[in-house]
């Protein structure tokens, strides 16, 4: 039988319900006495908790017993001690402070001696109704002998209350026999080494009497002081005392002092941290103390029996009320598998962050000037939102409105409500179009599942669960998410969970698929509900029409928006009154005219304001109001007017040029390396000050420049085309591109950018530094290639471009037509034809104009990107000198993989430089500085890569390896499976491959740009032989030494069928040409066919007389690669495969190693044989 001492098991933190603490040694070992199982102890972050902590079960309850160390006692250290508890263990509902105190006897002794106090008697704190269950004394008067109370704390919890009750109406019914058994628990234990002392040592002196000073034992006292007492029928009964306990930071030595104490008090006895630990809850924690001594100056070694003792006494009522106690709801956990230490949770944690939604939410309300609670209120005695609230079958609420409605600001207001219950779980998430880390839908499903983790800890193991070892990325990401958010809203310890998703419109990237999955998961589980939020599209509606039981709120048809707005604009003009000083005739006018105005949106209101806090108070008039007239865009308009009229006109709108055209926001620092600001490039402040000119349109957040709300971005792109790109847009990419080059040219001359100094130093260890070296470059870095393909667009694309981007314009222009009329010279009809004609006219030919002019900018462009791209061009200047620099930026960005195969097509360096990266890319992504050490060392000796950058080679390595001359044919070599690769296969696009291997029995699945591994499979029990893909790319089949072969869903990598029929090892599979069937060989003699849809066996050929080693690929002595019977490529001893795979012109190699590579050849193979 396994000791009670060695733990099997590891509860989480969050499924703790019970505390006890206390603070000796023995305490801690008779506690841990009372345990029906042991835990382990789960890891605890160490940096503000520096309690020790034994964990265990006792009566379904889960028990963390708290020590702080030998001795350290005090209210003071019992409050440390606590707070640290509470900030570790957050789900707990009951605090016991448990150990030993001086008793304090009654004064004469009773004559029962049942009702006096005794040693190794227990007190527990309850006094019953209206008393206090713990006073606290202030110990800084103690050596005056004054009693002087600090503080008292009222009763227990009722739950302990309710307990308490029982077990007293038990025991006057019954002996206290399941008090004696549970303290048989220590005395019977081999790691207690007390036992329970005789009862004549028991001994109470006179309060005058003084234990004479120098003598370790009481055995020298008079005998003449003793206090003669009744004594008791049965000296080993324990008798359980309810009533008050004095607590204080100082021990008590003196009779005297005590008896005061308990006149003062009515204290049974004094202790020294249950005052400590009372501070930190509403209701006081249960007190339950074993009476060690008398409190008296007799506190001699011969006590020691009794303190060990007292504890155990204490410990046998603690269990024995926990048994009392109804454990009720408790988390259910599979205990037997390991839990996640602090160090995984983390891990998981950042694999799943792209941003914390509860940052965005924080800048959000402060760029939008703070919550202001009283506008949202509304919402919360709204008809459909009430239904949806209170109404169980009612799950997803969809608030709708038009641009400028408040829907984000009132999102904000219902999280911060949701929150207020302690019981709710909220998961949010703000969408922004602008911003790249937030505007698709996998940044949505990562911040919802990123925020439920951090508000429960245990639900981290879903997390790994389902991601297994890999981070979060790769071409499947999106599908493992998916299981991880199913497995976690379905998890029996989530309660009253929501999930709000704010402006779905901004959702840029897989739109359809967010609201799929919306549609699909908001009736997935009763206990999660659902907020969504943006603009009245079609698509966001017609989508959303396939989620059951939905709700619609059109915030222009509601009330209580309308009145919200009323009340902003009530706000914001007494904010004006006071700036300006308003009478309040000409308040009510500003407040009327506004209110006529706004249209009910909060962004006009905000933005008119805005600009009229920026006259000076004496130039204040309410004609101003005349020049903002209704709706968005007429006062874009307006704005776009004053920016183009103002002095900073070319600035401004070279500043909006480039906001509208990179592909994500960007910060002060980066905008300088774009502009054509020489003189103030390093004056933010100024640049600041620019941004303000901007007005409506931009605004600045920690120091990143962002439209100020989304619709401004399709107002400029669609009705100020002309203004903002009067040379078109490709001019634009190309001066970004151009620009790009200079500064990563100037900035990206030294390696080892960060000084990291180590070469094997692992990017995830590494911290961006702020500003950091590559402040001003980080945009440059990850996104000049995008800006080089745009501006080598083709003509076609640029032509059609081109026109829509005009026409939305023209259109625009058309349709603000008004004639003016200030004398009625236009007053007739044929007056009003003639102007709107001639105005037409005007506008079409400013649009034959305009976009000739851009197509020639445009053809100026392709003329200048293509000479870049010539040898000795930027381009090339550019990677000769700081190719390698440049790749190591990008893995210090994190950002290596997505650009690894996006190098322009730029003649021999280029070419030799994507064989350079694409070589080394596993290493470098991970350890950035092996661009400088493994990666040119192995490169080969012509490589004009290794040539060009050989200098940068460590001088540590004196003796480098003899290597091949030039890259050898191989493309690229996928790592990953740990043993021999038995089996690769094409996807018939050629954009994956799948591999089988030896010893880890998995299937994986690669994407043949980048080399990386998109998905692992995981099933097979035994080695893997054969596999396959579907002809339309959707399945791959694999067959094992298990006798099984699995179906997989190449998306989401889970089984579609597992086919169970061979008695052998399977050793080959294939798809049929219209992907119905499959066709499998085993060495048992049989090949079989499959029906795809149901796994069923539709034939079995017999008659074999040997294994089926292969159903499409022979094996063949010859070491050549054969087309149409000639021998085409001899493969060398080192490059024989097991198998191969071909697709186009390039063929897989699968190696014994566990490696996979590439070789193209210059025609396409038809029938390949080895």
């Amino acid at each position: 039988m396994q000791s009670q001492y060695e733990p099997e098991i590891k509860p989480p933190p969050e499924h703790y319900t019970v505390a006890i603490i206390c603070s000796l040694g023995c305490q801690l070992i008779t506690i841990t006495c009372m345990f029906d199982r042991p835990f382990k102890t789960p890891l605890i972050d160490q940096t503000n908790d520096n309690n020790v902590y034994t964990c265990g079960c006792i009566n379904g309850h889960n028990v963390v017993v708290v020590s702080k160390g030998l001795w350290q006692t005090g209210v003071v250290n019992a409050s440390v001690q606590t707070g640290s508890l509470k900030h570790s263990f957050r789900e707990l509902k009951s605090v016991i402070v448990f150990g030993t105190a001086g008793g304090i006897p009654s004064q004469p002794p009773k004559l029962d001696p049942t009702e006096d106090i005794r040693l190794g008697d227990v007190v527990v704190g309850w006094a019953g109704p209206r008393k206090k269950s713990i006073v606290q004394w202030d110990s800084e008067v103690y050596e005056s002998g004054e009693i002087k109370i600090v503080s008292a704390f009222d009763l227990p919890s009722p739950t302990f209350r309710n307990a308490l009750g029982k077990l007293q109406a038990v025991r006057e019914d019954s002996s206290n026999t399941e008090l004696r058994k549970n303290l048989d628990r220590c005395l019977q234990n081999k790691y207690f080494p007390f036992s329970q002392p005789e009862p004549e040592s028991d001994i109470l002196f006179i309060s005058t009497y003084v234990h004479p000073e120098g003598n370790t034992s009481c055995k020298e006292c008079a005998s003449s002081k003793k206090v003669d007492r009744p004594e008791r029928k049965n000296p080993a009964e324990v008798k359980i005392h309810y009533g008050t306990i004095a607590s204080g930071s100082s021990v008590v030595k003196s009779a005297k002092m005590r008896d005061r104490m308990g006149k003062a008090t009515g204290a049974l006895c004094i202790e020294m941290s249950a005052a400590g630990v009372a501070a930190w809850h509403k209701t006081a924690p249960l007190v339950v103390k074993g009476i060690s001594d008398y409190a008296d100056s007799h506190k001699t070694n011969d006590m020691e029996q009794w303190r060990s003792y007292a504890a155990a006494t204490a410990a046998a009522y603690v269990r024995e009320l926990l048994y009392t106690m109804d454990p009720g709801f408790l988390p259910q956990m599979n205990y037997n598998q390991p839990h996640l230490s602090n160090s995984e949770t983390q891990n998981c944690l950042q694999d799943l962050r792209s941003t914390d939604p509860r940052v965005d939410k924080t800048r959000i309300e402060n760029t939008k000037g703070g919550l202001l609670s009283d506008l949202h209120r509304w919402i919360l005695e709204d008809d459909d939102f009430k239904t949806w609230r209170d109404n169980k079958e009612s799950q997803l609420l969809w608030i709708k409105g038009d641009p400028g409605k408040g829907k984000t600001m009132l999102l904000c207001g219902i999280i911060d409500e949701l929150k207020k219950s302690t019981t709710n779980v909220v998961s949010f998430f703000f969408c922004e179009a602008a911003d790249s880390r937030i505007n698709n839908a996998t940044a949505v499903l990562r911040g919802l599942i990123y925020l439920l983790v951090k508000e429960h800890d245990s639900l981290v193991s879903h997390v790994r669960d389902h991601a297994g070892e890999k981070p979060l990325d790769g071409e499947n990401h999106w599908w493992a998410l998916l299981n991880i958010f199913d497995s976690i809203i379905h998890d029996p310890s989530l309660q009253n969970t929501y999930c709000i998703i704010d402006a779905l419109d901004e959702c840029v990237t897989d739109l359809r698929r967010l609201l799929t999955f919306i549609a699909q998961n908001s009736s997935a589980s009763p206990r999660v509900k659902w907020i969504v939020s943006s603009r009245k599209w079609p698509i966001i509606e017609n989508d959303l029409c396939a989620a059951k039981h939905k709700r619609t709120l059109c915030l222009e048809s509601k009330d209580g928006s309308i009145s919200a707005v009323s009340r902003y604009i009530k706000l914001k003009v007494d904010l004006l009154k006071d700036m300006k000083g308003l009478d309040d005739k000409t308040r009510q006018i500003v407040q009327n005219k506004l209110s006529s105005n706004a249209e009910n949106t909060f962004l006009w209101v905000a933005m008119v304001c805005r600009e009229l806090e920026k006259v000076d108070r004496w130039q204040f008039r309410v004609d101003m109001l005349n020049a903002f007239p209704p709706g968005l865009d007429p006062i874009y308009q307006r704005m776009m007017e004053h920016i183009c009229n103002s002095n900073k006109a070319d600035l401004c709108k070279r500043i909006l040029a480039v906001i509208l055209t990179v592909y994500r926001p960007i910060t002060l620092q980066e905008l300088t390396s774009f502009i054509d600001m020489p003189d103030i490039s390093d004056n933010h402040e100024y640049l600041a000050d620019i941004i303000g000119l901007c007005g409506f349109f931009l605004t600045l957040r920690d120091p990143t420049v962002y439209f100020i709300h989304k619709s401004v971005k399709g107002f400029l792109l669609e009705k100020a085309m002309d203004k903002i790109f009067p040379s078109g847009m490709k001019t634009v990419h190309y001066s970004i591109f151009s620009r790009s080059l200079q500064i990563m040219s100037d900035k990206l001359r030294c390696h080892d950018i960060y000084k990291l100094k180590r070469p094997g130093f692992s990017i995830d260890l590494v911290e961006q530094p702020e500003p950091g070296p590559l402040a001003a470059v980080r945009y440059s870095c990850v996104y000049w290639v995008d800006h080089l393909c745009e501006c080598n667009q083709s003509w076609s694309s640029s032509w059609s471009s081109s026109w829509y981007a005009l026409r939305r314009t023209q259109e625009y222009k058309v349709r603000s037509l008004t004639p003016p009329d200030p004398d009625g010279y236009v007053s007739s009809s044929l007056g009003k034809w003639c102007y709107l004609s001639l105005s037409r006219f005007w506008i079409y030919l400013w649009f034959l104009i305009s976009l000739i002019k851009v197509l020639w900018c445009d053809l100026q462009s392709v003329t200048n990107t293509n000479s870049n791209l010539q040898d000795d061009g930027s381009v090339d200047k550019f990677l000769r000198q700081s190719y390698l620099q440049w790749l190591e930026a990008l893995s210090l960005l994190r950002s290596l993989s997505s650009n690894a195969g996006r190098i322009p097509g730029l003649y021999a360096f280029v070419h030799d430089a994507k064989s350079f990266v694409l070589y080394n890319h596993s290493v470098i992504e991970k350890k950035s500085l092996q661009i400088y050490c493994s990666a040119l060392v192995f490169a080969p000796e012509k490589s004009i890569v290794r040539e060009t950058f050989e200098g940068y080679i460590p001088r540590w390595i004196q003796l480098k390896p003899k290597v091949q001359a030039h890259w050898n044919a191989a493309r690229q070599t996928l790592e990953g499976h740990s043993d021999c690769v038995n089996s690769t296969a094409f996807a018939p696009d050629g954009k994956l491959i799948v591999s089988e291997s030896d010893d880890d029995n998995t299937v994986r699945l690669w994407d043949v740009d980048t080399g990386t591994a998109c998905q692992t499979l995981e099933g097979h029990s035994d080695y893997g032989n054969s596999t396959a893909f579907s002809p339309d790319d959707k399945l791959t089949v694999s067959g094992s030494d298990d006798h099984r072969i699995r179906l997989w869903d190449v998306d989401t990598g889970a089984t579609r069928q597992t086919l169970e029929g061979h008695s052998d090892l399977v050793k080959s599979t294939a798809f049929s040409l219209d992907g119905k069937f499959i066709v499998s060989g085993s060495y048992d003699d049989t090949i079989r066919l499959w029906d795809v849809e149901t796994g069923a066996t539709r034939q079995t050929f017999g008659g074999h007389s040997g294994s089926i080693i292969s159903t499409v690929v022979s094996p063949n002595a010859s070491n050549w690669i054969v087309e149409e019977a000639a021998n085409v490529l001899w493969l060398p001893p080192d490059y024989r495969p097991n198998h191969i795979a071909v697709c186009d012109r390039t063929i897989a190699l699968a190696q014994s190693s566990g490696r996979v590579l590439f070789i193209r050849i210059s025609q396409e193979p038809k029938i390949l044989q080895i």
